[in-house]
C-alpha cells in the first residue's frame, strides 16, 4: 500500500505542491486529474524520489518509510515513473 501525508514541494520560494494526501490500496487502480500546473508531475516525482519533498511530508510503502530516499532505494519497493512517448507512424504524405 502507497500512503502519501501532507506532501509539499518547493522550487525555490515556489509552491509546487502543498499537503497533498493519497492512500493507495493493492491491487488499486488510481486516476489523477488536473489542470496543467496542478502539481500531478510534481506529486509523482516526489513520489518516485525524483524531487525534494518539505519537511513533514511522508511518504509510506508497505508501511516503510521512504521519504527522501534515492530513487534507486525507491524502485526497489516496486514505485517507478515510466515516462510515456508518443509515437505515431508515418502518413503515405510522409513517405
Amino acid at each position: 500500500m502507497l500512503e502519501t501525508e501532507n506532501v509539499s514541494v518547493f522550487y525555490g520560494s515556489h509552491r509546487a505542491l502543498e499537503g497533498a494526501s493519497i492512500t493507495v490500496d493493492q491491487n488499486e487502480i488510481v486516476v489523477m486529474l488536473g489542470s496543467n500546473g496542478a502539481g500531478k508531475s510534481t506529486f509523482l516525482q516526489a513520489i518516485s524520489g525524483l524531487t525534494s519533498v518539505a519537511e513533514g511530508s511522508t511518504i509510506k510503502m508497505d508501511g516503510i518509510d521512504i521519504t527522501g530516499k534515492p530513487p534507486d532505494d525507491i524502485v526497489e519497493t516496486g514505485i517507478a515513473l515510466v515516462p510515456c512517448l508518443l509515437y505515431t507512424s508515418p502518413s503515405p504524405r510522409d513517405l
